[in-house]
C-alpha cells in the first residue's frame, strides 16, 4: 500500500506500531517460505543442505515455514484487513475508483459489490 493521505492522515498513522510489527512479521516469513518453495525446485523436495547437521529436507523445511506463515497470519488478526476494507469503502465512496480499479489501494479493492 501506498502512503497517500487518508482521510488527512499518512497511512503510517493508520497502522498501530503493533500491527507494523505483524505486518513485518507476516512479509517475512512469506519471504522465508518463497525461499523454501525455490529450493524444492532447484534442488528436490528430499534433498537437504550439506553442511546442516540435522539433514532437514526441502519439503520439511518447507512445510515448517508454511506453518511459522499461518501462524503468523493468525496472529495478525482482523485489524489490519478491517483497515484495508474501511480505506476501499472510503475510496469507493470518494469515487476514487474508476472502471473497477482503485488506483489508491490497488490490488486490495474488490469494486465489484
Amino acid at each position: 500500500m501506498s502512503d497517500r493521505l487518508y482521510k488527512d492522515r499518512p497511512l503510517s498513522e493508520e497502522v498501530s506500531p503493533e500491527q507494523q510489527r505483524q505486518l513485518i512479521r507476516v512479509m517475512e516469513e512469506a519471504a522465508e517460505l518463497i525461499l523454501a518453495a525455490s529450493k524444492i525446485l532447484r534442488f528436490g523436495p528430499y534433498n537437504w543442505h550439506p553442511k546442516d547437521p540435522t539433514k532437514e529436507t526441502n519439503v520439511a523445511a518447507f512445510r515448517r515455514e508454511r506453518n511459522d506463515l499461518v501462524e503468523a497470519l493468525q496472529d495478525l488478526g482482523e485489524g489490519v484487513v478491517e483497515y484495508v476494507t474501511d480505506r476501499c469503502q472510503y475510496h469507493r465512496e470518494q469515487r476514487l475508483c474508476k472502471n473497477g480499479v482503485c488506483h489508491s489501494c490497488k490490488p486490495q479493492c474488490d469494486h465489484r459489490r
